[in-house]
């Protein structure tokens, strides 16, 4: 039997809903929340963009998402875990 060991990213992004990952989903919010604040764009404001620019991102430079596959737009990701 071959045992197979995965990174700290790799076990973060395996708590999923919906087949996405949840680890993926916070990181954004928060880094978002981040960012804008730096600008003087209120935490509500930069959660509400967080989705439409990850969606907008993602297809942009062709990275394969759940979400996006969901929309249509992707084709759906390949999992390592």
């Amino acid at each position: 039997m071959e045992e197979t060991s995965y990174s700290f990213l790799d076990k973060a992004r395996s708590y999923r809903i919906f087949k996405i990952a949840l680890f993926d989903l916070i990181l954004s919010f928060v880094l978002m929340i981040w960012i804008l604040s730096y600008f003087g764009i209120s935490w509500q404001t930069a959660v509400l963009l967080t989705i439409p620019v990850g969606i907008v991102s993602h297809y942009i430079f062709n990275v394969d998402t759940q979400l996006n596959y969901y929309l249509g737009l992707s084709n759906e990701p390949k999992r390592k875990i």
